[in-house]
């Protein structure tokens, strides 16, 4: 399937590893999404359909909230136009109430945060 305009333009300038998103540009990771408390009891996922990488677990399953898998994410930022409780952040723009979240959203992968 073809991806809609300006998400492959999106992902074209994003390579993928199974250890981190880089930009070609720079070479540093790209900075992951991190989903927080709104989400919770809510779970709507408009996120994951939107989400041209399918990084963005627990649709289907039986968890309280969805979450981004941060060596997956390209840091395109389409979840957060999609999500209709306003609960997606990228990690440094992360609310100080919510941080812990971040960790939380690592933790679910099995991953530290770097």
């Amino acid at each position: 399937a073809s991806l809609p305009t300006g998400v492959a333009a999106l992902t074209s300038r994003a390579t993928f590893s199974s250890s981190a998103s880089r930009s070609p540009e720079s070479g540093t990771r790209a900075m992951p999404h991190t989903i927080t408390e709104p989400c919770i009891g809510v779970k709507d996922t408009a996120c994951v359909d939107v989400c041209p990488v399918d990084c963005i677990y627990g649709k289907g399953e039986d968890l309280e909230m969805v979450f981004i898998h941060p060596e997956e994410c390209i840091d395109c930022g389409l979840c957060v136009d999609a999500c209709p409780v306003q609960a997606i952040f990228p990690e440094e723009e992360v609310p100080a109430n919510w941080r812990s979240f971040i960790a939380r959203n690592y933790a679910h992968f099995g991953l530290t945060r770097p």
